[in-house]
């Protein structure tokens, strides 16, 4: 009997099944799209790049407003575009002396929004709502 084999998507090379993870849900072959060996040098070098180093003034200005919070100098509002109470604070100017209650209130999605970090960004043209 033949084995069953696959195209990985990275290496364009046909492979034993054997040479693919599995994967937790259902797909088609129930294997990763990319083989093994594709896979670990993927991520040897995600391992040699180091994140950024996070900016200082802003953790800084960060720490400060969850100390405001704490001692109920600065009050969550509700968010400014959809009124959900669940909010997080959003900082216009991290280099203002009192950049740290300067902030507006927005919920998860609308802060995402604000700094284009979602993929379903576009859809607020649809959604206006949002």
């Amino acid at each position: 009997m033949k084995a069953r084999t696959k195209i990985c998507t990275r290496c364009h090379r046909e492979k034993p099944l054997t040479e693919f993870h599995r994967r937790n849900h259902r797909v088609r072959s129930g294997r990763r799209a990319a083989c093994k060996e594709c896979t670990s040098k993927e991520a040897r070098e995600r391992r040699k790049t180091k994140p950024p180093k996070p900016d200082p003034v802003k953790a800084r200005v960060r720490a400060r407003t969850r100390e405001a919070i704490r001692r109920k100098e600065l009050i969550p509002l509700p968010c400014r575009r959809c009124r959900n109470p669940k909010v997080e604070p959003h900082h216009l100017d991290y280099e203002a002396p009192d950049a740290h209650l300067r902030v507006h209130w927005l919920c998860r999605a609308h802060h995402a929004l604000e700094h284009g970090k979602q993929a379903w960004t576009k859809q607020v043209e649809l959604f206006p709502a949002l």
